[in-house]
């Protein structure tokens, strides 16, 4: 009887702790999923709100033309256009936290061709906005990667290159492969420099230097960028000093 009675108190133990190591782990991802919730829930209020007051004031004035109107229109429009961006940036994060980015059956990406043409499509958007693109391309450099990767991650570069510099800045992209065989792509930036404490936020989800420079910024788009560069086995540092920012991708070829 008494041995019966150890028996299931083991067997009880045992089953107690094999039940907490089995959902400990979805317990933490769910921890750590519940302040991005929380986050994205927060960003897409505004925009709704801003929708929702903007629908009811034209609602309140059915006799008005569209002219008329095109106020409260142009603030919709513009909030919705916010939003879809959000929920794409929100996708790409889901979509990076739940792929493996196994690249087994990837072939080699002629990444100096890819870099030259997302640069090619910047240069006029960036000549339009006062700002000098510059480009060090070396030549034949492969890469294992899928292509539409590279071109997310150098847009996002680029397009906070382009936000967060200083009028007339020079932006620089460059791209080599050392000796040892690693391959470093940087985009570089006049700008303000920016503080220790801020520069080791500039990854996280939502963070957002300066809220007010980018109003209709998520604060994804470098969080998206590194989970892109870690996809591929790489790192993505940033640094900032002389009011240079620079950030760099490095990966093995």
């Amino acid at each position: 009887m008494l041995s019966t009675v150890l028996g299931l108190l083991l067997m009880f133990g045992i089953s107690n702790k094999l039940a907490n190591w089995t959902v400990k782990p979805t317990a933490v991802a769910w921890e750590k999923q519940k302040p991005f919730v929380a986050d994205a829930s927060h960003e897409l209020k505004t925009p709704l709100a801003v929708i929702s007051a903007n629908t009811e004031v034209i609602l309140a004035n059915p006799h008005e033309s569209v002219a008329d109107q095109n106020k409260w229109l142009s603030y919709i429009q513009s909030e919705t256009m916010r939003m879809s961006k959000l929920v794409s940036n929100l996708l790409s994060v889901a979509r990076m936290d739940s792929t493996s980015g196994k690249t087994d059956t990837l072939g080699p990406l002629p990444l100096s061709e890819t870099v030259s043409n997302v640069c090619l499509l910047f240069e006029p958007i960036i000549y339009e906005n006062g700002k000098t693109l510059n480009t060090v391309i070396q030549r034949n450099v492969m890469l294992i990667a899928e292509e539409d990767n590279i071109k997310q991650l150098l847009s996002i570069l680029l397009d906070n290159a382009i936000l967060h510099s200083l009028p007339k800045a020079q932006i620089t992209v460059s791209l080599s492969k050392d000796v040892q065989g690693k391959i470093r792509l940087s985009v570089a930036n006049t700008a303000k420099d920016i503080p220790q404490e801020q520069l080791t936020h500039l990854f996280d989800r939502f963070y957002r230097l300066d809220r007010e420079s980018s109003p209709n910024g998520s604060g994804l788009g470098l969080s998206i960028a590194r989970s892109i560069v870690r996809q591929m086995g790489g790192t993505l540092q940033v640094t900032s000093e002389n009011q240079l920012v620079t950030f760099v991708a490095v990966f093995a070829s």
